[in-house]
C-alpha cells in the first residue's frame, strides 16, 4: 500500500476536514428527504424544483430577447418590411438569411364558388369588380374570407376573385388575382422590392405598381436581391395596389405579361356587377 506521507494526501485530508464531502454533494440529502417525506410533501418539493427551473429558463429567454432587440442590425431586419395595400415592400438585402417563399397564386378549389350576389351579402361595402380584362380571361373563382387583424380582434371581410383563361387547365399559371379589403392583410401579401415600386395614379388616387418577379437561378438583377433571390423585371408578373373610398384594392397578374397601362385599365374598369 502506498504511503500517505505525501503533500497531496495531507492537503486532501485538510480539505476534507474543512469541507467534508457530505457538505459538497447535497443530492444524497435531497434524495433522503424525498424518500422520508410523506407523499404530499414530496410532490410539493418536486413542484418547487420544477417551478424554480421554469423561472430560470424564462428569465434567460427574456434576457436573450432583450439582447437581440438591442442590436441595431436586428431591429433593422424587423423593420425592413413595409406593408402597403396588399404588398409587402422589402429593402434589397443580399445578406438576409430569411427564408422567402416563392410567390404563388391563391390555392383555389374547383367550382362551384360563391356568386357575386352571395359575396355582396357578406361584404358590407359596395362591391366593385373589373369589367375589362385582357384576352379571354373570365371569372373562375370567388369567395369571401376574414382578413387578418390580430389574434384577439376578428378581421373584416375580404373579397377574392380569380380570373383565368377560359378552358385552361387548373395547372395553367396564368391568372389574375383581384382583392378588396378594409385594410388588414387579405390572404397573405406579396413580397416585393421597394426599389422597384412605381408611383401611379388610379381613379384619382395614388397607387403603387411593381413589375417583374423573383428568380432563384442567379439570372436576375444582382443589385436587387433578397436572401438567395434576385429580381427580374422581364418576368411576366405585375402588381397594382391603391386605396379607393376607404377600401384597399389589389391586382396581381401572373405570367400574362401585362403592362402598367393594362393593369391601370383593369383598375379603372371596376364597376358594380349589376
Amino acid at each position: 500500500m502506498k504511503s500517505k506521507n505525501q503533500s497531496h494526501w495531507i492537503l486532501k485530508e485538510i480539505a476534507e476536514e474543512s469541507a467534508p464531502r457530505t457538505t459538497i454533494n447535497q443530492w444524497s440529502q435531497i434524495e433522503a428527504r424525498l424518500v422520508s417525506s410523506p407523499g404530499e410533501n414530496r410532490l410539493k418539493m418536486i413542484a418547487r424544483l420544477y417551478t424554480s427551473a421554469y423561472i430560470l429558463v424564462t428569465a434567460v429567454l427574456i434576457l436573450l430577447a432583450a439582447i437581440v432587440l438591442a442590436v441595431p442590425q436586428a431591429r433593422a431586419s424587423i423593420k425592413e418590411v413595409i406593408q402597403r395595400m396588399g404588398m409587402e415592400l422589402v429593402q434589397p438585402n443580399p445578406d438576409s438569411e430569411g427564408a422567402v417563399a416563392s410567390v404563388e397564386p391563391i390555392r383555389i378549389t374547383p367550382p362551384p364558388s360563391m356568386t357575386l350576389e352571395e359575396i355582396q351579402k357578406q361584404f358590407p361595402y359596395k362591391l366593385l369588380v373589373p369589367t375589362w380584362l385582357p384576352g379571354d380571361l373570365s371569372l373562375f373563382h370567388a369567395d369571401v374570407i376574414q382578413s387578418t387583424s390580430d389574434e384577439n380582434t376578428p378581421g373584416s371581410p375580404c373579397v377574392r376573385l380569380s380570373y383565368r383563361p377560359t378552358g385552361a387547365p387548373l395547372d395553367d399559371p396564368r391568372h389574375i388575382s383581384f382583392k378588396v379589403s378594409l385594410g388588414e392583410e387579405c390572404g397573405g401579401p406579396f413580397l416585393l422590392p421597394a426599389t422597384k415600386e412605381q408611383a401611379v395614379e388610379v381613379n384619382g388616387q395614388p397607387g403603387s405598381f411593381v413589375q417583374g418577379g423573383w428568380r432563384s437561378d442567379g439570372k436576375g438583377d444582382p443589385e436587387t436581391t433578397y436572401a438567395h433571390l434576385q429580381w427580374d423585371d422581364s418576368l411576366g408578373d405585375a402588381y397594382l395596389a391603391w386605396e379607393q373610398e376607404g377600401l384597399n384594392y389589389f391586382i396581381a397578374a401572373f405570367e400574362l405579361g401585362l403592362t402598367r397601362e393594362e393593369m391601370i385599365r383593369i383598375a379603372k374598369s371596376i364597376r358594380e356587377p349589376w
